[in-house]
């Protein structure tokens, strides 16, 4: 089985921290994302065109390799820090709606975020916590 984790870019080490607990439990994680080196809280302007182009077409590519899309919504604690709320850019809404379209499995870890986190295709696979999430794809995968 194949997962696409999508988070705040901000949140980029936690989500490679869970890329590799994935992959330990012989599941594949298709965002190349996590492996970016460009700094967490980098802004948009500071990047050239050329890049954010892409970048936005791996992501989709790499959303399109996957089976489970995954979605993590920032946490109350992760929103305290003023670095992470100042540099969410909203992409990985964009991403569930790719994911969607191209009919993907999608799990939200968090709380419900938007009106699309209550739609019939996601409401049945929202989960609280990253153990949750854990459990669910791994139920999926076997």
């Amino acid at each position: 089985m194949k997962v696409y984790l999508a988070a705040m870019f901000s949140t980029i080490k936690a989500r490679k921290a869970q890329a590799a607990e994935l992959r330990s439990l012989g599941i594949e994680v298709t965002s190349r994302w996590v492996d970016e080196t460009v700094p967490h809280n980098v802004e948009m302007k500071d990047l050239v065109d050329q890049y954010h182009v892409e970048t936005s077409e791996a992501d989709t590519d790499d959303i399109d390799a996957a089976d489970v899309f995954v979605e993590f919504v920032p946490s109350d604690a992760e929103l305290v820090d003023a670095t992470l709320r100042s540099s969410s850019r909203g992409g990985r809404h964009f991403e569930m709606g790719w994911a969607a379209r191209g009919g993907k499995i999608i799990l939200v870890v968090g709380s419900h975020e938007n009106v699309f986190h209550y739609h019939p295709r996601v409401k049945q696979r929202h989960v609280s916590t990253w153990e949750e999430a854990k459990e669910v794809l791994v139920a999926l995968a076997s």
